[in-house]
């Protein structure tokens, strides 16, 4: 099952890994778990107890209140490396925590600006490509886009 987070990360939920034009990030079986409930009951208060059962207790396992915040930070590294920059996962301290809606459209999909959309959507692409593991940083990409619309700007103007 893949579920799409924030319009930027795709969750596999079978091979327990977050997905971005950029990079993948596998997670832990626990944090995939936890993540799952997270998405199922999407901005709705998830309490710890109900973590500790879907993510352990049903399996037979007890945890500390630590692990479940490791797992849960673990979560954030997650969605971070992968390009999800604002706190999606909310802390309800001592009750819980929720998973935000992604309310905010995919700027690749603007009609006013289809050239602009078809430069990223081809940059995407390309970085992709030459992604492994993590290796160019978020700021690395916006660096070359903006080196490859400068270029596209210099020439429209030698053209016209």
């Amino acid at each position: 099952m893949i579920v799409r987070i924030n319009n930027e990360v795709e969750y596999d939920k079978d091979k327990k890994m977050l997905k971005s034009d950029f990079t993948s990030y596998d997670i832990s079986t626990p944090a995939s778990y936890c993540l799952t409930l997270l998405i199922e009951k999407r901005d709705k208060l998830v309490s710890h107890e109900e973590l500790y059962e879907y993510a352990w207790r049903r399996f037979g396992m007890e945890v500390t209140a630590n692990t479940l915040y490791q797992n849960i930070s673990e979560l954030r590294k997650a969605l971070k490396s992968c390009g999800v920059h604002e706190k999606l996962i909310q802390t309800i301290p001592r009750r819980g925590f929720t998973l935000l809606s992604d309310d905010q459209p995919d700027p690749t999909k603007n009609e006013d600006d289809k050239e602009t959309s078809q430069i990223i959507t081809r940059t995407k692409k390309l970085l992709s490509t030459c992604s492994d593991k993590g290796v160019w940083s978020k700021l690395s990409y916006i660096l070359l886009l903006m080196i490859i619309v400068n270029i596209l700007l210099t020439l429209s103007l030698f053209i016209t």
